[in-house]
């Protein structure tokens, strides 16, 4: 096969080099001066192999087509470009788009022109490794490139990445800026939680003693629960710890000790919490009849989980159908195709619907179709027992309400009418009445004072030198006759 390299004699060729650089875009290095001049030529070569700019002839390194040609085929071919191309914004964001590093290829007017940066920035963040140090501490561009890629923070000025504050931004865009944080900001706290909220893996970069902190780890999970593969060995051994743990999210179990995923109190507490949990169940646990049968009365589509023989099993399969209806999905084929299982089904659970899940030969049977057809509109159409309970509360809460509101209303009336009559009763000017006079009664009857003060009088020495015979005498009370005429007898 003749190449330039064979038949140097086939240089000066242009139809030849021309299909020589189409195969090998590197062969423009071995033609003459001349023709790596042309257009065409170098045209073709650059846009096969981009670093072929180099070997252009100066003239055609600083034409725009055929640089933009060339990095768009290879955006590192911009080193080979002319100054003012490398000037030209246009060409070094074309570049960029190709090849990340090419920004280090721009010219030094460009790379300190801060709203160039700041555009490059948004395009790729490793740029702020070639940007000026004035730059690489503002903290707007700083952000910029994190927001692009956090690998970037670690170009970022020492006096930002000790600074809390600006951390704290950093890791609320992109969690991983905290492994570029300084050691005491890696072990704060309201860093970690931040970071981890934004991306758990991330919880990886906070300080060793952080992740230790039981705590911690539980305010962590809340954010998300695979920030546990994160957290110290000593905190997933721990029983209790992993008891609280699952009670907030029952898949927090798969991080759980080996031991602890054999525990039959923590598996069912898990499970309670979410059904899926089962998965992560030691195997032990899954092939135990007696406790999958009390799993399926907590959540039957964990019958997914459980072993192929249980899967099988009537007791255990009734069981998660009855207390989850689309547990019948996880029925295992042979009892799918067991009419008398389906009957069963059909008789405890109408709900679970088996006619969409059980096999194609049953379905075939016409006189178990029938039935089943007949079983689910007769015991679809009664309302169930939990609905006919929601219904008894509804209607308990409204008449709580419907009393409460008449009861409102009537006190709010009794006010209105104790307003009226206030504003209707006259103004009347209480007059003070005279005491009674007291009566005595002795051998001889009198009255006494009309009031205190006349009381103070005839305690006076004065008073008690009047002769008795000068006070008031009571009249004799008449004595009552009877309807006889006879006199009554005094008292």
């Amino acid at each position: 096969m003749e190449t330039l390299w064979t038949c140097r004699e086939k240089r000066f060729d242009r139809e030849f080099v021309l299909q020589e650089i189409s195969r090998e875009p590197w062969s423009l290095d071995l033609a003459p001066k001349a023709l790596r001049s042309d257009h065409e030529l170098v045209l073709a070569a650059v846009s096969g192999k981009g670093s072929a700019l180099q070997f252009a002839a100066e003239d055609l390194r600083s034409d725009r087509c055929i640089v933009l040609a060339a990095v768009g085929q290879d955006g590192s071919a911009l080193q080979f470009a002319a100054e003012e191309l490398r000037c030209d914004p246009e060409v070094v964001l074309a570049a960029m788009a190709r090849h990340r590093c090419a920004f280090q290829f721009a010219a030094e007017k460009l790379r300190r022109d801060p709203e160039f940066v700041l555009a490059a920035l948004h395009q790729d963040g490793s740029v702020l490794q070639f940007a000026p140090s004035s730059l690489r501490a503002n903290v707007d561009f700083v952000l910029a490139a994190v927001n692009q890629d956090a690998a970037s923070m670690r170009y970022a000025a020492s006096e930002l990445r000790r600074h809390k504050g600006f951390m704290l931004e950093a890791v609320r865009r992109k969690g991983a800026a905290l492994q570029f944080a300084t050691p005491d900001l890696r072990g704060d706290r309201e860093i970690a939680l931040v970071a981890a909220s934004q991306d758990p893996s991330s919880l990886r970069f906070a300080s060793e003693a952080l992740r230790d902190e039981p705590r911690f780890a539980l305010v962590a999970m809340h954010k998300s629960v695979s920030c546990l593969h994160h957290i110290s060995d000593a905190f997933k051994c721990n029983r209790n710890h992993m008891l609280v743990a699952v009670n907030i999210n029952g898949r927090a179990l798969q991080f759980a000790a080996a031991d602890l995923q054999r525990d039959r109190e923590l598996v069912l507490r898990a499970l309670t919490q979410n059904g899926s949990a089962m998965e992560f169940a030691d195997a032990s646990l899954r092939s135990d009849k007696g406790f999958m049968h009390a799993a399926m009365s907590i959540c039957g589509s964990a019958l997914k989980f459980a072993a192929e023989e249980l899967r099988r099993d009537r007791q255990v399969a009734l069981a998660a159908v009855c207390q989850d209806p689309a547990a019948g999905y996880f029925v295992h084929p042979e009892l799918k195709r067991d009419r008398q299982f389906m009957v069963a089904v059909a008789a405890l659970s109408p709900a679970a619907q088996p006619l969409d899940w059980m096999s194609e030969e049953l379905k075939q049977d016409l006189a178990l179709r029938s039935f089943l057809e007949t079983i689910g509109q007769q015991l679809g159409g009664l309302p169930s027992q939990q609905h006919l309970v929601d219904e008894q509360v509804a209607l308990a809460r409204q008449e709580h309400e419907q009393q409460e509101q008449h009861e409102q209303q009537q006190q709010h009336q009794q006010e209105q009418q104790q307003q009226q009559q206030q504003q209707q009763l006259p103004q009347l000017q209480l007059q003070p009445q005279p005491h009674r006079r007291r009566t005595y009664q002795s051998e001889q009857q009198y009255v006494g004072p009309h009031s205190v003060q006349e009381r103070r009088q005839t305690s006076s020495p004065e008073a008690q030198s009047v002769p008795l015979q000068q006070l008031r005498l009571l009249e004799p009370v008449p004595r009552r006759r009877h309807r006889s005429g006879t006199a009554a007898p005094a008292a």
